[in-house]
């Protein structure tokens, strides 16, 4: 019996040590853990808490000890809260939420609180643990990334996002109280003259000081926002008289006129603004928006540092600069263009023949819709794909030159080159791949040239136009007289023809443009030169300018353009001429 007591007591002995060391183990892992723990009884006295908890309230173990948790002082602190809180233990046995509260130095910390109840095996609740999370860092987290999604890293201004969303929330209060917004777009005036002269670092300056300028200036019910680069836009709201707009933007643009000091520099810049009344311009806002920036192109256009009205009359519905410019990068790819042929017809003893054709480009998108080349050439141009399209205009104009070669036609074609294409990559190479891969005469290909060519990288210009020449293209100086004119330069050049530009062709009511028109016919006579007559419309036109020399003409009165198949058949007799010269 000893010996089995012995033993009864040994095991009893290791049982212990080993349900101490779990005891321990427990409470080594409750008192370092990282979340603030706290044990109640179960009338939520605390009997318990770790370091955590100690460090997150601001109070010692021995002030906590005994005292209910409202000690923790949430900021939301009333009894109907506790009392949600506790009722809810009781009958679900559990509570969670996220609440502020007051530390014991006052300050305001975010904590995820989380209590459960524990019950015996009968069910009966022994006690209550709590656990406290700090949510301070997530919460400065969740600041930050809000802070870089609809704020703008340079003036700490709302941005464009965080813009459009007051915008829409305005716009349905307007719908709802019938009352109206402004919508304001500004752009600053001599900006880039000063990033230009003095630097980026001067700019960004630049854009704090008029943000905060202008933010002074503003209610507390309205928003600024910087838009990008050098422009801002603002919301007032509940406007009820236009004068009311005018005056907080005279006071806008007095403040942003005001010198501003940058490392002793004094620096003034201007500001144009574009204003939309919602919604009296607009029943959208992406129509309010689209009106406030062409209002703050007319301020620009009207002289700057002043503003405009939005009218709200109605206008051709304008596609923006970037849509069109996607667009016509898809129809470049997809080749989405063609030529068409208008007729150059010489008169000569009141008989007509076709001298030749100019190939013009047309651009009909996915919607059907055709375009003419002042609506998307200078698009082309300001974005680098007047290279690739100019390009196809070359294979194109050649390829027509070969088809009309083998039905018999021998008339020249004549295709406008931009100046973007002779500054750009090698025309000369791409001309002379193209006219020997279609084994054509180059002397059928004319290149149409306009005078602003000479104005900038003249020596350039010269050695590509004398390399064509060369090749053996013909060189038309298009649009004569309206640009930038060096007689001498021009006189020096290989040039073929000249054409009278259409200006002074269908100004001949004005004694002025008949004696200039005479002028530059003469003046091709003088140099040698072939003229053709551009935007021949009348008899009277084609008599004027018949009886001054004139031998070759280009205009409506003779045909439209024409569709390649058109044209061929005039060419072979099987079409006529809209108006015959007798």
């Amino acid at each position: 019996m000893n010996n089995q007591l012995e033993t009864m007591v040994l095991d009893r002995t290791k049982k212990l040590k080993a349900a101490n060391a779990e005891l321990l183990l427990y409470g080594e892992s409750f008192e370092e853990t990282s979340e603030g723990l706290l044990i109640t009884d179960p009338d939520g006295r605390i009997i318990m808490c770790n370091k955590a908890f100690e460090i997150l309230s601001g109070y010692g173990k021995v002030e906590l000890l005994g005292q209910q948790p409202q000690i923790i002082n949430p900021a939301n602190d009333n009894e109907e809260f506790y009392a949600m809180l506790w009722q809810t233990l009781k009958t679900a046995g559990s509570w969670k939420g996220e609440l502020c509260y007051l530390r014991q130095d006052r300050a305001l910390i975010p904590i995820w609180l989380s209590f459960n109840a524990i019950c015996d095996p009968s069910g009966t609740v022994t006690h209550y643990v709590g656990a406290f999370s700090d949510l301070t860092a997530q919460k400065d987290l969740e600041n930050q990334l809000e802070k870089m999604a609809f704020y703008d890293g340079l003036t700490g201004l709302p941005n464009r996002a965080l813009f459009y969303i007051h915008l829409r929330k305005a716009v349905a209060r307007v719908k709802q109280a019938n009352t109206k917004i402004a919508v304001l777009f500004i752009d600053l005036d001599g900006f880039k003259l000063v990033n230009d002269t003095f630097g980026h670092s001067y700019g960004d300056i630049l854009l704090i000081e008029v943000g905060n300028r202008i933010s002074q200036n503003i209610r507390e019910t309205d928003l600024l926002s910087r838009w990008g680069g050098d422009e801002f836009t603002m919301i007032l709201e509940n406007v009820r008289e236009k004068a009311d707009v005018e005056k907080i933007v005279s006071d806008l643009l007095y403040n942003i006129s005001r010198e501003i000091i940058i490392s002793g520099e004094r620096i003034s810049i201007g500001a144009s603004v574009g204003i939309a009344i919602f919604p009296d311009v607009g029943d959208s806002i992406e129509e309010i928006m689209i009106n406030a920036d062409k209002a703050m192109y007319t301020s620009k256009a009207n002289g700057k540092n002043c503003y405009t009205f939005a009218t709200g009359q109605t206008v051709p519905y304008e596609i923006p600069k970037i849509i069109m410019i996607n667009r016509l990068k898809r129809a470049i790819a997809s080749h989405a263009f063609h030529l068409v042929y208008q007729p150059q017809i010489a008169v000569e003893a009141n008989h007509c023949r076709i001298f030749g054709a100019e190939a013009l480009i047309r651009w009909t998108d996915g919607e059907g819709q055709t375009y003419l080349p002042d609506e998307f050439i200078s698009l082309t141009e300001e974005t680098g794909m007047i290279n690739a399209l100019g390009q196809w205009v070359i294979d194109e104009a050649c390829q027509t030159i070969r088809e009309f070669a083998e039905q018999g036609i021998c008339v020249p074609i004549s295709i406008n080159v931009s100046v973007m294409q002779f500054k750009s990559y090698d025309l000369v190479g791409a001309v002379k791949q193209v006219v020997e891969k279609n084994q054509i005469d180059p002397k059928l290909l004319y290149m149409e040239i306009t005078e602003n060519i000479f104005v900038e990288d003249e020596l350039q210009t010269l050695l590509a136009i004398i390399a064509l020449k060369q090749l053996g293209i013909k060189l038309v100086l298009d649009d004569f007289g309206r640009g930038y004119s060096s007689l001498g330069l021009i006189s020096q050049l290989p040039f073929d023809l000249i054409k009278v530009d259409k200006s002074f062709t269908q100004g001949m009511g004005l004694e002025k443009e008949k004696k200039l028109a005479a002028m530059i016919i003469s003046i091709g006579e003088v140099l040698n030169l072939q003229t053709i007559v551009e935007g021949v419309e009348t008899r009277e036109q084609v008599d004027f300018h018949a009886h001054n020399g004139g031998k070759i003409y280009q205009g409506y009165y003779f045909s439209r353009p024409l569709e390649k198949s058109d044209f061929i058949d005039l060419c072979l007799g099987k079409r006529k001429l809209e108006t015959i010269v007798e």
